[in-house]
């Protein structure tokens, strides 16, 4: 560590010089000439300062089809398209560009398993019990059944300490999670006791090379509409048969607070629950059930949400496809731009990389504008940070071709 001096004469050290002179220009320029990758790095931080949407943004400057989610028959999943539709930059660095953050795992204080442990716990406990007393052809039963659930629980438990031991300072946190497993089983206890369904399958998968009464080894091809068609794989955490048709549920163990009955689509941040819907139809189909998909959502067995779900009865697939051709269309031009319509950073692996450089819908609009702005030859609000749209394009249009896609996307 160094002290800064006030003045360069003060200076002990090249080090110290070099401190000193930071903020003279021809420090900067002797820095950039020696690190060449430096002087690139701050032209594309200057660039994603600008109100407009540039090359350094996420667009690789020509249509890439071959970038098109679907378009090389690659069966893709309902979180990696929820990537997609929450930041196309974030899928940008996972999916094309293969970033992967570290693999460092991190407990919060006072926790001994992360947030995906615990809810890979319990999707864990609640498939064994639930596959157990199908296979005896008996409905839930809290006096009957608790003991059961318990005891599957400690099996879990036990097996998952051979794999993550439980160190000296985890002991407090071990007892926390522990109690708050137990009392996410009690409240799916009491909320599956009380409901009028017949469940049909756990764990149904799709693309895993698992067969069973629903499950099939190959991806589903979803055709939402001519130009929305891709390949789908994953699992359905629970399929029940009730009156009125069949239900596809997601067990979630965390907070229900973003999850809205009235949109659940929310603006195609949550896709899930619809895509799985439209994948039991086609495995109904594929089984010679009779029968159809009526409703689908997210279950919260959880002291927080109290046994909560949040479903819905379908959307129409051409209102999914509407959702998201946006992406799937500035996909395909090779634009992964870092826009998003609410703060998707907060919780994303690449934070720290690129958090505080994303562009929310009022900046997308005022991108928008100077754009076109630019397109017109105005000079009003067009800054030097547009004209790197004209200059990145091969032809006449400085209007760059992502911007219909980009517009649908503001009124999705």
């Amino acid at each position: 560590v160094y002290r800064i001096v006030p003045d360069p004469q003060d200076a002990l050290t090249p080090a110290s010089i070099a401190m000193a002179l930071r903020d003279y220009p021809s420090t900067l320029e002797e820095v950039q000439k020696r690190h060449p990758a430096l002087r690139e790095g701050l032209k594309a931080v200057r660039a994603r300062a600008m109100p407009e949407i540039s090359i350094y943004d996420g667009w690789l400057g020509q249509a890439m089809p071959e970038l098109r989610p679907g378009a090389n028959g690659e069966a893709l999943s309902a979180s990696r398209l929820e990537d997609l539709t929450a930041c196309p930059y974030r899928y940008f660095l996972r999916n094309v560009l293969y970033v992967r953050p570290p693999d460092v795992r991190d407990p919060a204080p006072g926790h001994w398993l992360t947030p995906l442990e615990f809810g890979s716990l319990l999707h864990e406990i609640l498939c064994t019990f639930m596959t157990n007393l199908s296979g005896r052809g008996e409905c839930v039963d809290i006096d009957r059944h608790t003991a059961l659930l318990f005891d599957i629980m400690e099996t879990a438990v036990s097996h998952l300490r051979g794999r993550i031991p439980i160190r000296e300072r985890e002991q407090d946190g071990y007892r926390t999670d522990i109690r708050r497993l137990e009392r996410c089983l009690r409240v799916f206890l009491n909320e599956e006791a009380r409901r009028d369904v017949r469940p049909a399958g756990f764990e149904v998968s799709f693309g895993f090379r698992e067969s069973g009464k629903l499950s099939t080894p190959e991806p589903v091809m979803l055709r939402l509409s001519e130009d929305v068609q891709f390949r789908l794989r994953g699992k359905i955490d629970r399929v029940d048969e009730g009156a009125g048709g069949y239900e596809a549920w997601d067990y979630k163990s965390g907070s229900s607070s973003n999850y809205n009955e009235q949109n659940l689509l929310a603006e195609a941040r949550r896709l899930q629950w619809a895509l799985y819907a439209f994948v039991l139809d086609e495995l109904l189909m594929r089984k010679g059930i009779k029968g159809h998909a009526t409703r689908s959502g997210y279950f919260f067995p959880n002291e927080r949400a109290h046994g909560l779900r949040v479903g819905q009865s379908l959307p129409s697939r051409e209102a999914v496809a509407k959702v998201l051709s946006p992406f799937f269309d500035m996909a395909g031009q090779g634009a992964f731009l870092h826009v998003q319509k609410y703060d998707a950073c907060a919780w994303c692996d690449y934070k720290t990389v690129c958090g505080s450089e994303r562009k929310e819908k009022q900046g997308v609009l005022e991108a928008l504008a100077a754009g076109y702005a630019q397109s017109a030859g105005g000079q009003g609000s067009v800054t030097e940070g547009a004209h790197t749209l004209a200059e990145a394009m091969k032809g006449d249009d400085p209007l760059p071709p992502f911007f219909s896609a980009l517009e649908a996307w503001v009124e999705v």
